[in-house]
């Protein structure tokens, strides 16, 4: 349990933290020698640290609660990588209890009564009983100590890791997500474009390249989104870096731009100076157009039709996707200048 616990905590250190999880390391024992007890150990991965672990401690409490909500709602049943497992566990994941790690997360929060520490050893052992004399041939082999690796005891070889294969938007093994957000106000409603934040998330669309899963993002699940959003070795998004990454910073203190993107339409608007909506470019480069725009989204919202916002998201990112994908196989994508005359742009996208 306390295994699993350190994972999920380290998972979402980034909320509170200028940093990826990457930054922090974790140990866990499950007795430790000088404390008497099962502990937890969250430290900085640099030498000599650089606050990062204090900064946790500020907001230990917060994070608790997080991690908490984390496995609670999480839906798998032992444990996947979206709670409990990490890409970095020296011990290959094992053993993980999530629902060990739920219980002490909870009584950590709601102050349950601590239970007795280990009593030690006490020096006084009862005389050894007369025994007959056992063969070396008859004493079983002691079974092999347990190893202690980045948090966990070793019992089992650490079995190797499957890596699924590409979609083609990245390397094999490289998690490439795509964004599209939508909001619950325009600009106009907040007072314009300086207040992006102040839209408010209505809800969001990520396109996973590993499993070719779409997932849809509510306002609740925001920090299940931040934290994906972060541990993904890049997002790719129209427009992300000016609209859809804003849009999210209202809902954590945490530096959004250390989030890997790679921003379409900033690269187009480098190369063209000047820039190309989505439908648009999607029209001319596949023949395909968006399906609706982000006023009718607004409207939705205002109606309660969260199912027509989340289908317009969903294709805004299929045509992302489809968009990019094509522009890194052939090196180009299409447009239209004004006088309607179909144009070919060189891309360099990998």
């Amino acid at each position: 349990g306390i295994h699993a616990l350190e994972h999920a905590l380290i998972s979402l250190f980034p909320l509170l933290a200028i940093c990826d999880r990457g930054d922090i390391g974790g140990i866990s024992y499950p007795l430790h020698a000088q404390i008497g007890r099962s502990a937890i150990f969250i430290y900085d991965g640099y030498p000599g640290g650089c606050g990062l672990a204090a900064k946790g401690f500020e907001g230990l409490a917060g994070l608790l609660r997080r991690t908490t909500e984390l496995l609670r709602g999480c839906p798998c049943v032992s444990g996947c990588p979206s709670c409990v497992q990490s890409p970095k566990c020296g011990n290959g994941n094992n053993p993980l209890d999530k629902d060990a790690a739920l219980w002490i997360a909870e009584a950590l929060l709601d102050g349950r009564a601590e239970g007795e520490p280990p009593r030690r050893a006490t020096t006084f052992l009862p005389a050894p009983r007369a025994q007959k004399p056992v063969s070396r041939a008859e004493v079983p082999a002691p079974p092999p100590p347990p190893r202690l690796m980045g948090g966990g005891y070793e019992h089992e070889p650490v079995p190797t890791p499957v890596r699924r294969a590409s979609s083609g938007l990245a390397p094999a093994g490289e998690l490439t997500l795509i964004l599209d957000v939508e909001t619950q106000r325009s600009a106009e409603e907040v007072g314009g474009w300086q207040n992006i934040p102040d839209m408010k998330l209505a809800l969001a669309v990520t396109y996973n390249q590993v499993t070719s899963e779409f997932k849809t993002h509510y306002e609740k699940d925001v920090d299940r989104l931040l934290l994906d959003l972060a541990m993904a070795d890049r997002v790719i998004g129209y427009n992300i870096d000016r609209f859809d990454i804003p849009v999210l910073k209202g809902y954590t203190p945490w530096d959004l731009s250390r989030i890997r993107t790679f921003d379409i339409l900033a690269d187009i608007y480098r190369k063209l100076g000047f820039r190309l909506k989505l439908g648009d470019l999607a029209q001319a480069t596949l023949g395909v157009g968006k399906s609706s725009d982000g006023l009718q989204s607004l409207q939705w919202w205002k109606e309660g039709r969260i199912d027509l916002i989340e289908q317009y998201c969903r294709h805004d990112v299929e045509v992302t996707r489809d968009v990019y994908l094509f522009g890194k196989q052939n090196r180009y994508v299409l447009y239209r200048d004004r006088d309607g005359k179909q144009l070919r742009l060189p891309v360099d996208w990998k």
